[in-house]
This record gives structure tokens, C-alpha cells and sequence, in this order.
């Protein structure tokens, strides 16, 4: 197969599954060729790719052999983290028709299938079988529903504030915080410094001015440039009534005093905004954030960059 033909390796690629030698040679390439290069290739043959749409039920017919025993964890997760590097590209999006909760659901069948990923092998079983019978049927993962028992599965979760990726657009130097969900490195996203490598963004921390003023006019230049493919607009999730803050008090009678107040958000991909009511987003603040989040989500044991982050969340003094 000649570098140059993108347009076969990707449609092996996508429709080629799991299956053993093949599915490695067709990977092999694509990692060769890079994924830059094959896109690339698609903006500059696009009716070459009529017709060729990215179906979510060949990824569950994979799930359903490698649960049946006849194809090797290694083999898919290695397959399905190149599909989910594809699925974030927006001109893999623009002419494939995958949908953002499509997308979504191939991260999370990312992070499970790792082999760092620290849940015990039968909830790991019993997670992958949800997860098949959603693609089987053409639906997304139910991020929203899902991913609290994928955090709780894994034990004890190992937390780390991220440098803030748009801070070249904007003085947003401690006003908002992207915290980081890491396992043991064991494939293409390993960080070289930590030996750890970062799966997801499980919640993001804001100051309450951030959040109300600059944000909305961040995302819609970014939106502009063709950085985002949608602008904040009035969905549901940014309403009163998606305030999780509101059951977390109920119950969790201590929230109730609390300092500093608190919104909690969550996004149609099950992860969290939570905004604060304080002038900076320092260490005492992104612990008091993740010790909500951990609240929210069952989570009984979690570190903030080694820190240990108690199950019960006090005023902040």
C-alpha cells in the first residue's frame, strides 16, 4: 500500500477492525504516514471520500470479539486510540458525519481498553459490555450517566492541574484551571516527565468573573478561528437548573457554609466546569474543587498532585 494512497489506508483503517496481522500492518502505516499527513490528504482529495462514513458499529463488532476472547487488548486499544486521535481532528468530523458524542464515547473506550487503565478486570468487563450495547444499537455512550462509575472503578485517582492551552489568547493565568486525570503510562500518551499518561479532563476550575465575562468571548473567538467548533450559545447545561451545586448542598450538609461559593456544571460528555467565587484560582481552591468533584462522584480516594484530597471538604480559612 503506497504512502500516498490516504484515502486507502483510511478506509482500511476504519473499516479493516481489529483483526490480527492485518489491522497491525494498517496501523503500522498509519502511524508512519502520521495523522497530519493523512488528513492532509482527505482536504486535498475530498471526493475521493464520498461515501465513506465513519459507522460506530464496526468499533462494537470489535468490542464484541475482543470480549469473546478472539482479539487481544493490546490490539484494540491501539486501533481505537488512533480512531479517537482521528475523531478530534475537526476535518476528520467535517466529512466523516461523527458526531461529538460519537467522539466522546471512542475517548472513553480509549481510556478503558489502556493497559494502565487500574480497575479491577470484572468491572473493567462490566464497563466495556455497557459500552458495547450502546455502540451495537448506533447510540453514544451516555457520558453523563457513565463516566462516575469509570472514575470510582479505578481506586484511587491521581489528579494534576494542566498550564491553561489558550493563555496566548487571553489573561487568564489563574482564573481558569483544566485538571488532569493520569494513569500509569503504558501507550501513545504517555508524559515523558511523570511516567504517567493523561487520559482526560474529568473538570476545569474558573473564578466566577472568568467564567460569566471572558469566557463566553474566549470560546467564540476560538470558535471564529476555526478552533472550536461551537460557540458557549444557551444550552442546557449552563442553566440554573444543571447547577449541581444545588444537590451537593442537600447532601452534603457541611457545603451548606461553605467557602468559597461554588457552581458546579456538567457537560453533555459527563465532564465538569466548576466555578468559584474567589478572585484567583490558587492550590487551596483547586483542592476545595476537587474534593466537590470527588463528592460528586463517589470518588473515596483521589490525590492533586500527590496531595491527598480528603473525602470531607471544609470552609476554606
Amino acid at each position: 500500500m503506497a504512502p500516498h494512497n490516504y484515502h486507502e489506508v483510511l478506509r482500511g483503517f476504519l473499516l479493516g477492525g481489529a483483526s490480527g496481522a492485518e489491522l497491525q500492518e494498517v496501523v503500522d502505516r498509519f502511524e508512519v504516514i502520521g495523522t497530519e499527513t493523512v488528513l492532509r490528504g482527505i482536504s486535498q482529495s475530498r471526493s475521493r471520500y464520498d461515501g465513506l462514513r465513519f459507522d460506530i458499529r464496526n468499533v462494537a463488532r470489535e468490542l464484541a470479539l475482543f470480549l469473546k476472547g478472539r482479539v487481544k487488548r493490546q490490539s484494540l486499544s491501539r486501533w481505537v486510540d488512533a480512531l479517537n486521535e482521528l475523531a478530534t481532528s475537526p476535518d476528520f468530523q467535517a466529512w466523516s458525519g461523527i458526531s461529538r458524542g460519537m467522539a466522546t464515547s471512542l475517548g472513553i473506550l480509549s481510556l478503558l481498553l489502556d493497559g494502565g487503565y487500574p480497575a479491577p478486570p470484572h468491572r473493567l468487563r462490566r464497563s466495556l459490555e455497557r459500552i458495547h450495547r450502546w455502540l451495537d444499537a448506533g447510540k453514544p455512550v451516555l457520558a453523563r450517566r457513565f463516566l462516575p462509575g469509570v472514575f470510582r472503578d479505578m481506586g484511587c485517582l491521581e489528579l494534576r492541574p494542566l498550564e491553561n492551552p489558550f493563555e496566548f489568547l487571553t489573561s487568564s493565568q489563574e482564573q481558569w484551571v483544566d485538571v488532569g486525570l493520569t494513569i500509569p503510562a503504558s501507550g501513545t500518551f504517555c508524559d515523558g516527565r511523570s511516567g504517567k499518561a493523561l487520559r482526560v479532563i474529568p473538570f476545569s476550575v474558573f473564578t466566577r468573573t472568568f467564567f460569566r465575562r471572558d469566557l463566553p468571548v474566549l470560546l467564540s473567538l476560538l470558535a471564529q478561528d476555526g478552533l472550536l467548533d461551537r460557540t458557549r450559545a444557551d444550552e442546557f447545561y449552563y442553566h440554573p437548573e444543571n447547577n449541581q451545586a444545588v444537590s451537593l448542598r442537600e447532601r452534603f450538609s457541611h457545603l451548606r457554609g461553605a467557602s468559597p461559593d461554588f457552581q458546579y456544571y456538567v457537560d453533555q460528555d459527563g465532564l465538569a466546569e466548576i466555578v468559584l467565587d474567589a478572585p484567583t484560582i490558587c492550590r487551596n481552591q483547586l483542592l476545595f474543587a476537587a474534593r466537590l468533584f470527588c463528592l460528586q462522584n463517589g470518588v473515596r480516594r483521589a490525590t492533586l498532585d500527590g496531595v491527598r484530597v480528603s473525602g470531607t471538604v471544609m470552609p476554606l480559612r
